[in-house]
């Protein structure tokens, strides 16, 4: 069985907390806090468990892992005659980790099938990549 990751986005502080960072999961939690007078929280994300698809396999590439709220950005092809790409954010719904553009299709399922995906951002640290798409 393998243990959730976790990171936290303090949204006070402005930065990113991985559990990478801690001994322990519980200390990660601190951060978690809430201020009622200016509305700012801080934002629990788990991995997936998954990882980013090389553009070409055997090159010399980090495979990053995803988490919830990251900004992936995606290819897939069959020959000249079907190219389709896109960018898309990571949510988690109906018990699946999922891209958030109304799909049934369960993130998993869609890396199996792309040709390449890059994490490019994700929504707390780069809310700009959000707004370029809309």
């Amino acid at each position: 069985m393998t243990i959730p990751k976790f990171r936290v986005y303090d949204k006070v502080e402005r930065m990113m907390i991985t559990t990478s960072d801690y001994e322990d999961l519980s200390d990660l939690f601190c951060f978690l806090k809430a201020d009622a007078d200016t509305g700012y929280y801080s934002e629990l994300m788990q991995s997936t468990g998954l990882y980013t698809v090389p553009l070409c396999p055997g090159l010399d590439y980090e495979r990053k892992e995803i988490f919830e709220g990251d900004i992936l950005k995606w290819y897939y092809s069959e020959g000249i005659e079907l190219q389709q790409q896109g960018t898309f954010v990571v949510v988690f719904e109906n018990g699946a980790f999922r891209p958030n553009k109304g799909n049934d299709i369960t993130l998993h399922e869609m890396l199996e099938d792309c040709d390449w995906a890059e994490v490019i951002g994700n929504l707390y640290e780069n809310p700009e990549i959000l707004e370029e798409l809309e």
